[in-house]
């Protein structure tokens, strides 16, 4: 069976959740069960020295330092640790070192000897080590200290502190030599009342920290201020003087332990506080950390912890099922199975008289029936009790099957009459001796009073007692029967404990489920102010109401790792700072002022610095892993985290590690807070720089810049050179298209056009054709007004340029008389008010064919003029003669004794050539001669106009 337990301790680092003792051995984690020495570091880091390597542990995993990580040998005796975050090391090699931030480093001996330091000297500024002589690390080297091996002559060997003094051990006193320039004089002479077996013996150790010596002995400990020459004897009593007793010093207290306990001082020699346990005697060396978690080391059973809040918290009844707890008359009463009723006073549990027998369900004060009563299967009490038997005056025998069973859940007085709940029945008092049964019942828990209602809740939801009769209470689901466990009535409200559903509170006939308190079996509920104190499968949870009870939180929590002997909670009670808790292993005390419960967690990286560094191709996944140094409630920290400033808002991780993925070049900080069961938080920052690439630098983007804006200006220089040059030829096209159009207006205004118009209109007068030269003076001021109007225009609408175009053909063909005849066709999908063409450049056109074409024609001529809209915006215009021809007006022209000759066609030519330039229209011309057909004669003329916006 031994053999069976030990299998089954090694297997886990908590052995037991009722004694709250952590065992380390190699089947969790550590190299070796042989540990020589345990400290902590300025971190909070625990270091194990072990016959298999130097181990760190975070509270959560064990890396292990050997040879292969620079160490000189792996059976390493001895750790000291500096406030700079080194942690010293000692073994036999002739090399020593320390390690820092999870790197090994290792230093010559002098002389390449092969040493085995059995104690350190750890002064501000020099570290050393006592091997026969005295050693100090210099320059990267362990050197040997001076030669003083017998300073005052008395055959003993004497050590070297630092540079001014040296120490002289003998079997009753020390002497402190101070270094002069003549040599060595007594600085302080001590007497010791022990005697110093000076044998070499590792029950009689001693060290320096800073100025302070520290010499054990058998029967007691001396310090001494090397400074001031304070000395203090602390003499042991003889059941704690051992052979395993050691000091180990911190940058805040020094502590010494002896056979069963652990004394710390400060360095002004006071003690600080006593830490006893019975499994020191057991262990080499112990320390207390920085929580006050106990640490010992055993050189066969690997490491031993007992948590801070094992030690401080009181337990009783260990390993006995405590069930109910209940303070009345400011007295706490605890209900353990099987065994008296105790009650608590200074400091301690005391049995009662009254014996209950099996399960206890309540206990509670009620006069009538003795003092004090327990609900309980049946009882031994010499108290008066209700016994089964007493409930009818007769039909007795449909009980005498149990006669002998109690079977009391609850008894209440509820106004002038009592009620008793048994297992299997309500009944009510008609006197002290007998009772009357009310009704049979099943699954019932207990009693409440609300609101001058008696309330009966249990397994089968909630039910009122009225006029003796059990009805459900108002209207609960029946689909889902809510099992209550506990109810309590304050004031207005009902707060109800049930069995996995969290706290339900009953107010003006209305169930409020609180959705923080989902999931719990809520066993007792205690209020205190705006708190309520519950009982659960998962410890002692604390809520606080809210006005808007859906919004209540749980503020804080009490579990295993808090003093708790078991997780599932049966019952508590609380009476000024203390808090009682009830479970199936015994019951706890804890004391809710203990500075343990305000403790902050110790939050830390995983990594070498507070700040790193990522190329930018390296920066693609960056890992970070993070924990917290505590060494017995890692399961219980709850992580966030945020990168600044990319995030703003907090983000749960539930996790140990986080990964970022591409982060852009820049400087972040990566933001963790870790918040206890207590809800004491602590956040940390880490420091993460993502250097750019050579292309992502600052200096190459502002070259870049540079390079850019020169670029740029080169651009901007030439796109302004191509913009004035391009403006200047607007310009200089603008100037001679003004030219052109007023060359137009001449060639429409040319002195032949006017001086036939005139002829026409004295031939008119001279027939004594009055109308009709006055019809024919009409049409001609009212085409030279429109030349004079349109020509100051650039564009015109094309019923403004057809209605000039008409009154122009109807001077003609009045001129010509019966020799000259024209068309005009226009697309009826063609808005002639909206559609707009350049000004002034079809009238040529139209004055080149009379002129040329149909005038040296011997008969009648035609001319045609053709308006179609092609697609979208372009309009084709045709004008069509039937005259000579291009080619026949050539000859007639050669052979013609005049040497007038209409310019109108050139300045067309230019124009249109220029608007184009322009980009203001996109013209295409065209002029064909019809004479290639002989049956055929004449010319046609084709305009495309295409609008800017359409091209």
């Amino acid at each position: 069976m031994l053999r069976q337990l030990t299998k089954l301790l090694l297997l886990f680092p908590l052995v037991l959740w009722g004694q709250q003792v952590y065992v380390f051995t190699t089947a969790n984690g550590l190299p070796s069960n042989t540990v020589y020495d345990v400290v902590q570091d300025a971190k909070g880091f625990i270091w194990i020295a072990t016959n298999k390597g130097v181990v760190k542990y975070n509270g959560k995993t064990f890396k292990t330092f050997t040879v292969q990580d620079g160490l000189p040998n792996n059976d390493t005796w001895k750790l000291e640790v500096t406030p700079d975050g080194k942690v010293w090391y000692a073994s036999k090699s002739n090399r020593q070192g320390y390690i820092v931030n999870d790197s090994v480093y290792s230093f010559p001996v002098e002389n390449n000897k092969t040493i085995s330091p059995a104690y350190f000297a750890l002064n501000k500024n020099k570290v050393g080590f006592f091997y026969h002589d005295s050693y100090f690390f210099e320059n990267n080297e362990w050197k040997l200290g001076l030669n003083t091996s017998d300073i005052d002559g008395d055959g003993n060997n004497d050590y070297q502190v630092n540079d001014s003094i040296n120490i002289a051990r003998n079997i009753s006193n020390f002497k402190i030599f101070a270094k002069r320039t003549s040599g060595f004089e007594i600085k302080l002479y001590i007497p010791v009342p022990y005697k110093l077996s000076l044998n070499g013996s590792a029950n009689e150790p001693y060290g320096i920290y800073n100025e302070i010596l520290w010499q054990v002995y058998a029967e007691g400990l001396v310090l001494v201020n090397l400074t001031t020459g304070k000395v203090r004897t602390i003499s042991l009593d003889e059941n704690q003087q051992d052979n395993l007793m050691f000091v180990w010093n911190n940058e805040y207290n020094l502590q010494w332990k002896t056979k069963t306990e652990v004394q710390i001082f400060d360095y002004n020699f006071n003690k600080l506080k006593t830490i006893e346990h019975p499994d020191l005697k057991d262990h080499t060396r112990a320390i207390v950390d920085n929580d006050g978690n106990l640490w010992m080391c055993s050189l066969s059973k690997g490491l031993k912890m007992i948590p801070a809040t094992a030690l401080a918290a009181k337990t009783h009844f260990i390993d006995q099922k405590v069930q109910r707890l209940q303070v009345l008359e400011d007295t706490l009463f605890a209900g353990i199975y099987n065994q008296s009723i105790a009650f608590y006073k200074e400091g301690m549990f005391r049995k009662t008289k009254l014996h209950p027998i099996g399960n206890i369900y309540k206990i509670k004060k009620l006069p009538p029936f003795g003092k004090y009563i327990a609900a309980a299967t049946h009882s031994k009490s010499d108290h008066k009790t209700i016994q089964r038997q007493q409930l009818y005056k007769g039909e007795v025998h449909a009980l005498k099957q149990d006669v002998n069973l109690f079977g009391l859940r609850d008894i209440t007085l509820h106004g002038n009459d009592t009620y008793v709940l048994f297992h299997n029945l309500i009944a009510k008092s008609r006197s002290n001796e007998y009772f009357d049964v009310l009704q049979s019942v099943q699954g019932k828990n207990g009693f409440a009073s609300h609101r001058d209602t008696l309330l009966v809740y249990g397994s089968d939801g909630l039910h009122v007692l009225a006029q003796d009769t059990l009805l459900p209470y108002g209207t609960q689901d029946t689909n889902r029967t809510i099992s209550y466990l506990i109810a309590v009535s304050k004031k207005d409200r009902l707060f109800l404990g049930t069995d996995g559903f969290g706290v339900q509170v009953l107010e003006n006939g209305t169930f409020t489920e609180i959705p923080e308190t989902k999931g719990l079996s809520v066993n007792r509920i205690i209020q205190k102010d705006s708190l309520l104190w519950l009982a659960t499968q998962r410890g002692v949870q604390v809520l606080k109401l809210n006005p808007v009870l859906k919004k209540s939180e749980i503020i804080n929590s009490f579990y295993t790792a808090d003093g708790i002997l078991d997780k599932n909670v049966n019952d508590i009670a609380i009476q000024d700072s203390l808090l009682f808790v009830a479970t199936d292993l015994g019951l706890s005390t804890l004391n809710l002022k203990s500075k343990e419960f305000s403790q902050k967690p110790v939050v830390y990286f995983d990594t070498k610095s507070d700040t790193l560094q990522f190329p930018f191709e390296n920066a693609k996944n960056i890992s970070i892993a993070f924990g917290t140094l505590d060494y017995t409630n890692q399961e219980n920290i709850q992580y966030s985290y945020r990168l600044l400033p990319e995030q703003k808002d907090w983000q749960v991780s539930t996790s140990q590690s986080i990964t970022f993925a591409s982060l852009t070049p820049g400087d972040y900080s990566l933001e963790v807070t870790a918040t206890d069961q207590h809800r004491n938080s602590a956040t940390k920052s880490l420091t993460i720089k993502v250097l750019p690439a050579w292309w992502q630098t600052t200096y190459f983007k502002i070259a870049a810049m540079l390079i850019g804006l020169l670029v740029l200006g080169l651009l901007g220089w030439m796109l302004y050179r191509i913009a004035k040059k391009r403006a200047s030829q607007k310009t200089e096209r603008e100037k001679k298209l003004a030219g052109l159009e007023l060359q137009a207006l001449r060639s429409q205004m040319n002195p032949h056009f006017v001086h036939n118009s005139l002829n026409a209109i004295q031939y008119f007068v001279q027939r004594n054709e009055v109308t009709l030269s006055e019809k024919y003076l009409s049409k001609f001021s009212k085409l030279i007004r429109q030349f004079f109007e349109f020509s100051r225009k650039q564009t015109l609408p094309l019923s403004e340029e057809i209605d000039l175009l008409t009154n122009y053909l109807e001077i003609e063909k009045m001129r010509f008389e019966d020799k000259l005849d024209y068309t005009l066709e226009v697309d009826k999908t063609i808005d002639t008010e909206n559609v707009v063409i350049p000004s002034m450049i079809l009238q040529p056109i139209v004055e080149n064919a009379i002129n040329h074409g149909v005038f040296h024609k011997e008969g009648k001529g035609t001319i045609q003029l053709r308006f179609h809209k092609v697609d979208g915006h372009t309009l084709k215009i045709e004008i069509e003669d039937d005259g000579v021809g291009i080619e026949r007006a050539k000859e007639i022209y050669k052979n013609s004794d005049r040497n007038y000759r209409s310019n109108s066609t050139l300045v067309l030519k230019e124009r249109l050539e220029l608007l184009s330039q322009n980009k203001d229209w996109k013209i295409e011309y065209s002029i064909k001669d019809k004479a290639g057909n002989k049956a055929i004669t004449g010319t046609l003329v084709t305009l495309k106009l295409t609008p800017p916006y359409d091209t």
